[in-house]
């Protein structure tokens, strides 16, 4: 049950890690800003991910997501394991980045070694400047 609840838990964060409205596509706007945020978000947030690293998670959620997972992702000591499981082999493919005015969001492909594919889009929060 635990495991379960893990598992639903991280998957809804994935698709909550979604913010409808997004102003503009990057790639075409701007594409030194889309350079910028692949390697200054999403590459850390994608290394985060399998590595386990909820405090770097932690640093690129919005204020209301890390309200929302607060409790998940600093008192549940089987998290980080879980993600480095879950994320073990997996690559990321960044398919489009949205740019709002405090957040980016991706449209990612993730790839397993076995196969299995998921399209998720991906939130974080835009770094200070």
């Amino acid at each position: 049950m635990k495991i379960l609840t893990v598992y639903t838990v991280a998957t809804l964060i994935l698709s909550t890690l979604t913010w409808p409205g997004i102003a503009g596509d990057l790639w075409t706007d701007d594409p030194g800003a889309y350079a910028h945020a692949e390697a200054e978000v999403f590459a850390p947030l994608f290394k985060a991910l399998t590595e386990g690293d909820v405090s770097t998670i932690e640093g690129l959620l919005d204020a209301d997501l890390f309200r929302q997972y607060r409790v998940l992702l600093e008192q549940n000591e089987e998290y980080p394991q879980y993600l480095r499981d879950y994320y073990r082999g997996a690559t990321f493919e960044i398919q489009g980045i949205e740019s709002d005015i405090d957040r980016y969001t991706a449209d990612v492909q993730i790839r397993w070694p076995d196969g299995k594919r998921i399209p998720v889009r991906m939130s974080a929060k835009k770094p200070p400047e």
